[in-house]
């Protein structure tokens, strides 16, 4: 079987229903939800699909006779490690066709799978600090021979539409792109908005009672 770990995992042993009680920590997260803020601060894994695609699927359809520049926007706060890319793809699909906008916010770390997220977002933010990684992933395969350079075959594929993704979102040109592609290429929100990466630095661009 072929799985995908773009990163190493986040550490998840600290619990932030623990520390703050578990009534205080829904009442801010349904704080931020009403005001259509989504929060993805863990690897990237299947429950994408319930915590953010059906919720923008939904603000959707309620804005469905709302023109779109008249839509309240949707924000997703972004510090992950990455994960697996099959559902990373999924959301990027769910946002492309997102009629109602999605401005996605780097904060921490935005890596790997995480950063495909957030170069799809309509309008890009990011923190003067927020690290931002750009790399070819890794792959752990156990299977038979064919059944490998089958998978090998088809994560080529795959690499061809990160790649346009890439190239279509953002200012990096094939020939950057090929010089850095098997590389661990970070770099912070200056050298992002540089690269067409970020559009506006939170505290240069635009101030944090901005954002939402």
């Amino acid at each position: 079987m072929a799985e995908l770990t773009l990163v190493p995992e986040m550490d998840n042993t600290f619990s932030v229903m623990e520390e703050m009680g578990t009534g205080v920590y829904d009442d801010l997260m349904k704080y931020y939800t009403d005001r259509r803020v989504l929060i993805i601060n863990k690897d990237i894994d299947n429950s994408v699909i319930e915590s953010y695609a059906i919720r923008i699927l939904r603000w959707n359809d309620e804005d469905k006779n709302i023109l779109s520049e008249k839509r309240h926007p949707i924000t997703l706060l972004i510090h992950s490690c990455g994960g697996d890319l099959f559902s990373t793809l999924f959301l990027i699909d769910i946002i492309k066709q997102s009629k109602t906008p999605i401005c996605t916010v780097g904060m921490g770390l935005v890596a790997s799978a995480a950063y495909y997220i957030y170069i799809n977002g309509h309008k890009r933010l990011a923190f003067e600090n927020t690290v931002f990684l750009q790399h070819d992933g890794t792959i752990s395969i156990a299977d038979s021979n064919s059944k490998v350079k089958d998978f090998m075959a088809f994560n080529d594929l795959m690499e061809e539409r990160i790649k346009e993704s890439i190239l279509t979102q953002t200012k990096i040109d094939a020939d950057f792109y090929d010089k850095t592609f098997d590389k661990e290429y970070y770099f912070f929100a200056n050298k992002g908005k540089e690269l067409g990466v970020v559009d506006k630095i939170i505290g240069q661009d635009i101030e944090l009672a901005d954002i939402f």
